[in-house]
């Protein structure tokens, strides 16, 4: 997005380049395929060449003898040589992006050549900015904005149930199927799936309490293994019977962790009611916008791939896998890609430090 905008600004042509995509297995094909992008840059100019993870072109050089070092060498020579190669009235912009600053060749760094930005971590309104653009691009506004109005017309259905509130509106499942039809067999699926790991539960705590009672010593090894079965049977559908906490399956308050589509959309029906006591009256528009704030407040330290990668996500496994875009779920999605993140940094310490 940042080298789009440079390049709309300076109304100039603009290559995005992936610095892996240079390297080739071929002698001097990578060297080649260098002198290609900057040459078509040249015919074009004004223009922007941008470069992403740089630093798999730029490394430093080395003294070392092997293949790969001497085929980084030439690469950065080629690129230096390109770089000094411009005339003045060639007007061509070198953007290149990296996480790692320290590995860069010096002499790519120069004055005269690469001058080092940084550029932080979006701030609150950028993320929300970014947000609303990924949104957009993806379609996700849309199927939030349509499942809003969905749940606003029969809002007055699920209020008017005092008594319990778990009841979805008939009606609105079936308008909800025929808008799109691949939730109708997601939900069928979880409907499944609720009869089955309360049966499996209800075995499994036979087979515990059996174990418990003074079996036979010669049955307890085939008990033993019978509970483990279990245990890995019930592991698909993120449900772990070894841990002692775990609520009863036919409880209330195992809804979460089985008919998940069912809890969303109660969710969805809640929120909308308390939004509208709170403010008098809301629209999908207001809505939308609700949600966007609420993801730029819980991305702190997210970058602009990772605010992407929760639309990006969301579309792919709407499109796919029939899944439902409610706020939990979004919720659910940042909480994930938090994780990766946290995980491919700590793997990233850990090397550092063997090294």
């Amino acid at each position: 997005m940042f080298a789009k905008a440079i390049a709309n600004e300076m109304n100039a042509t603009i290559q995005m380049i992936s610095g892996p995509e240079i390297m080739d297995k071929y002698v001097g094909q990578s060297e080649n395929n260098l002198r290609k992008i900057f040459s078509t840059a040249r015919r074009n100019a004004p223009a922007v060449v941008f470069f992403d993870e740089f630093d798999s072109i730029a490394g430093q050089r080395s003294n070392y003898s092997d293949g790969g070092a001497r085929s980084n060498n030439a690469v950065v020579a080629q690129l230096l040589t390109e770089l000094d190669g411009f005339r003045q009235d060639q007007a061509v912009l070198i953007i290149g992006t990296t996480n790692r600053i320290d590995i860069i060749d010096e002499a790519l760094l120069r004055p005269s050549r690469l001058q080092p930005v940084e550029i932080n971590l979006p701030d609150f309104s950028a993320r929300k900015s970014v947000a609303k653009i990924y949104a957009k691009s993806f379609g996700i506004d849309k199927l939030l904005e349509g499942i809003f109005n969905l749940t606003l017309k029969y809002l007055h259905d699920w209020s008017a149930d005092k008594s319990e509130k778990s009841q979805i509106p008939e009606e609105f499942l079936k308008e909800l199927f025929a808008i799109h039809p691949p939730y109708n067999k997601q939900y069928k699926i979880e409907g499944q799936k609720d009869g089955f790991l309360k049966s499996l539960q209800l075995f499994f705590k036979f087979v515990s309490n059996s174990i418990n009672d003074d079996a036979e010593k010669d049955q307890k090894p085939l008990l033993n293994r019978l509970k483990a079965r279990i245990i890995e049977m019930a592991k698909p559908y993120n449900i772990d019977f070894s841990k002692e906490n775990l609520p009863d399956l036919s409880s209330s308050e195992a809804m979460p962790l089985i008919n998940k589509m069912q809890n969303d959309i109660r969710e969805l029906f809640l929120m909308i009611e308390q939004e509208k006591s709170k403010t008098g009256g809301i629209c999908a528009e207001r809505f939308v916008n609700f949600l966007m704030d609420l993801i730029a407040e819980y991305t702190i330290d997210f970058n602009n791939d990772e605010i992407r990668a929760i639309f990006q996500e969301s579309s792919l496994e709407h499109h796919m896998e029939g899944q439902l875009i409610t706020p939990r779920y979004l919720g659910l999605k940042i909480g994930l890609i938090r994780k990766r993140s946290e995980e491919r940094k700590s793997v990233h310490i850990g090397r550092g430090r063997m090294r």
